[in-house]
Parts: structure tokens; sequence; C-alpha cells
């Protein structure tokens, strides 16, 4: 499958080509054998010989089937391209893959947050709650450049933490979601 990915702008295309390996070492072209699915056709429509237009800006996949075989490519769509990317220093490996998809894309990184806005987020996907006003003055008065730091170990440590998450996880997981029949009864 080629291209793996790719990024285009509104109304640009790409043909996609798909090349099968037979088992005596011969390949073939098999793009017209294909059948092409677009997951979001308001992102990117592609036509059964496997050309794909963008239409407006956004991610999706294409799916490809051919014979017994079903594998996907991802478009995106970028509205404007940026004359050039800030730099942006990474702090961990996470970041490091979020600028990359936002470089790739040309999506601008949002500024850093104010430690209000910053406690208020990360009170609330951490545990679920929102912070206490004490914890709130207390935050925003303290001058520690690694305050941010501390405040999600302390979070990541609490039993908030663990009930919020493991309420989350059951939830996904349907614990406990079959009926229960009451002691005693015949059902």
């Amino acid at each position: 499958m080629f291209p793996r990915e790719a990024v285009l702008e509104p109304g640009g295309a790409h043909q996609l080509l798909l090349t099968a390996y037979l088992p005596e070492g011969r390949t073939e072209d098999v793009t017209d054998q294909a059948r092409y699915e677009s997951n979001n056709p308001d992102v990117v429509k592609v036509d059964p010989s496997g050309k794909a237009q963008a239409v407006r800006p956004g991610e999706t996949a294409v799916i490809i089937r051919v014979a017994t075989q079903a594998l996907s490519t991802r478009f995106g769509v970028i509205a404007k391209p940026l004359r050039a990317f800030p730099e942006v220093l990474p702090r961990n490996f996470i970041d490091e893959h979020v600028f990359g998809k936002l470089r790739k894309f040309q999506i601008l990184p949002s500024e850093r947050s104010n430690d209000g806005e910053f406690l208020r987020r990360i009170c609330l996907d951490l545990t679920g709650m929102l912070p206490p006003p004490s914890r709130v003055k207390e935050f925003v008065a303290d001058k520690d450049p690694a305050k941010r730091d501390k405040l999600i170990e302390i979070l990541l440590a609490s039993p908030e933490y663990v009930d919020y998450w493991t309420f989350r996880f059951a939830d996904f997981f349907r614990v406990g979601g079959g009926v229960r029949t009451p002691p005693g009864s015949d059902a």
C-alpha cells in the first residue's frame, strides 16, 4: 500500500497504489482490483480507482480490501500550510508524538495554560473532581517552578485518582454489568 499516510490540502488528490507480493516471488499492481472506502468522506473521498480527494480539514482512514486481505492508510487534510512551525521543546515522549502530529497537520500548539486552568484540567482529568478553593489559592500563589509536576505526582498517589479510574475502567470493561438475582429468590 502506498502511501501508508499522506497529508493534503483541501482539493488536493493522491492516487493510492496497491502492490501484491505473490508466493512465487512476483509482484503485481492490483490497484484496480481493490475496493476503497473512506471512513469519513466529509474529509477524504476515494473513487473506485483508488484516487483519494481531500474535501475539508480533518483526519480519516481509507480501508482497502482486495481478495482476502484488508488494510488501511491514513489521510490528513490541512486547512492552510504554516510558513514556519515554531520550535517547541518536548518534556516527555508523549510530547514528542503530540508535537510531531501537530507539525504534520500544520496545527499551532496552544499557548501554555495559566495555573488556574492547569489546576482545573489536571484535577478533572486525574480525579474527576474540581479542586477545592483552598487548593486553588495555594497553587496559584505558589512560586515553585516544579509545582505542576509535584501536583501531578500528588494526584496520581491520591485515593481519588484510584477511585475515579477504577470507576472509568469498570464502566469501559462493563464490570458488574450483569443482571443480579437477589439472594433467596428462585430466579
